[in-house]
């Protein structure tokens, strides 16, 4: 199944489809893709255990130090609960 954005936009492949998209060349490297996200968001994904601090890195200062907070106080917070 293809999505369509808009007519102007590419067509989207489902996720499934998209670990054919990666090289099989031990040389070659799959695309990397520079995006925005919420720190929310962000925070979400990490917690839902959908992304880690290890899949991705920080193109820039404030963005590392943002990344060192969430996991920081989410690391606070694991720590306080009952066992």
């Amino acid at each position: 199944m293809n999505y369509n954005h808009c007519s102007t936009s590419p067509t989207w492949q489902p996720l499934s489809s998209q670990s054919s998209m990666k090289q099989t060349d031990s040389h070659k490297k799959t695309e990397l893709v520079r995006i925005e996200i919420n720190s929310d968001k962000l925070r979400q994904l990490l917690n839902a255990g959908v992304l880690c601090a290890a899949d991705f890195h920080c193109l820039d200062c404030r963005s590392k130090q943002c990344i060192w907070q969430i996991c920081l106080a989410d690391c606070i917070i694991l720590n306080k609960k009952p066992t």
